[in-house]
């Protein structure tokens, strides 16, 4: 009872509970910063077999198709398969 009344050993209590509570946060944010990685993975890889199917350079029409079909995969985001950004956030 002593030791629980003692004004040390509630300030280090809370500042172990700072310090979990710090590390929750951290560890939520590496994982948000993954799971970000790895959707902008994907999309840079779809753009990039996109360009080599249709096999697009870089004059200006290869440009304005190349932004009508960004502009089309953005409209249909509901329809991606998340399970994949899902399993970055279970490591």
């Amino acid at each position: 009872m002593q030791k629980i009344l003692n004004p040390n050993y509630f300030f280090q209590l809370l500042l172990y509970v700072e310090l979990k509570l710090i590390l929750i946060i951290f560890v939520f944010f590496f994982l948000l910063k993954l799971a970000f990685r790895h959707a902008q993975n994907q999309a840079r890889d779809i753009r990039h077999k996109i360009k080599q199917i249709l096999q697009l350079t870089n004059d200006r029409n290869s440009t304005v198709l190349e932004e009508t079909i960004e502009k089309y995969l953005r409209s249909t985001i509901q329809k991606y398969d998340i399970e994949k950004i899902a399993f970055v956030c279970t490591l």
